[in-house]
Parts: C-alpha cells; sequence; structure tokens
C-alpha cells in the first residue's frame, strides 16, 4: 500500500494551497461572517476545476481520486 502522494497530486495540493492563500484567504473573515462564499471565488475554483474534483467526468467532475 502506498502512503506517499504521488507528483500530480503533489501538483494539486500546490495549486489548492495557493488558490486558497491567495483567493480565500483575504475573503475568510466575510465568509465566517455571512455564511457564505463570493461567487467571485466560486467561479476561480471551478475554472481551476477544484469544483467537483472526485465526480466522474460522466456528471461534469474531474474525475480525480477522493485523496487528491
Amino acid at each position: 500500500m502506498q502512503f506517499e502522494l504521488s507528483e500530480d497530486q503533489l501538483a494539486i495540493q500546490k495549486m489548492v494551497r495557493e488558490f486558497a492563500e491567495k483567493e480565500v484567504a483575504p475573503e475568510i473573515d466575510l465568509i465566517e461572517r455571512d455564511g457564505g462564499w463570493k461567487s467571485s471565488v466560486l467561479k476561480n475554483a471551478a475554472a481551476l476545476g477544484l469544483a467537483g474534483m472526485p465526480i466522474h467526468t460522466e456528471y461534469g467532475g474531474t474525475g480525480l481520486a477522493p485523496v487528491s
């Protein structure tokens, strides 16, 4: 059993971390106060393929394994 992330998974991890630091962190007070997300954050996440990552491509997701 492999417990280390693959190169692809590490790249996804890096991309998500950078997105969170750039797009989510500056909005966290607003998100927590209002209980909702700015539509621009969600649109940018979707544009990067972050929305629906473990959802099969047949249903509009990216079809990645849940650990990704």
